[in-house]
């Protein structure tokens, strides 16, 4: 498969770019799910209530640092889902180097506040592609992480019950 999996269009305003197309690099947990305990995939993003939360983590080196992020719009793949609220949640902490005891807490903390998207469907949705602008802080979060060269956001399932949503990684 390819990265394509999971992307974000990030429109940004610096001497002579515009629009950038960001991935995960093809490598272990740089899309993944964990619990509180255990990293529970190395490419798979899992919102399965109540106790396991997935992430992304997008390579940004190519957008130069100190652009002004205008806007982010994410397109992820979905592959399982029945009737999900979920969320797309700030992470700070990298993903690959962060215990799941930092980890899922971090992902979790802003599920139901402060979060970049939020959903309510009605119904299990179509196992397809999805694109979604983001908000909330998330231009003003991108825009700061850019000097790091790598910026994350979590997935969590937020109705605490039977309901999930998964999406592919960047080895599905």
């Amino acid at each position: 498969t390819t990265p394509l999996d999971f992307t974000a269009q990030v429109d940004y305003s610096a001497a002579d770019e515009s629009l950038a197309t960001v991935y995960p690099l093809n490598d272990s947990y740089w899309t993944g799910s964990c619990t509180s305990s255990s990293k529970s995939q190395t490419s798979l993003v899992k919102a399965y209530p109540p106790t396991e939360n997935g992430w992304m983590k997008f390579d940004v080196s190519g957008i130069p640092d100190g652009s002004v992020i205008n806007s982010v719009v994410f397109h992820g793949f979905v592959n399982a889902n029945n009737f999900p609220y979920w969320s797309i949640t700030p992470v700070t902490n990298d993903p690959i180097t962060t215990s799941p005891s930092v980890l899922y807490p971090d992902i979790n903390a802003e599920a139901n506040a402060g979060y970049y998207l939020h959903r309510n469907e009605t119904g299990t949705i179509a196992n397809d592609w999805i694109s979604y602008t983001l908000g909330g802080s998330v231009n003003a979060n991108l825009q700061a992480a850019l000097v790091q060269n790598w910026f994350a956001i979590g997935l969590v399932d937020t109705d605490n019950g039977t309901y999930f949503i998964s999406f592919e990684g960047w080895n599905q």
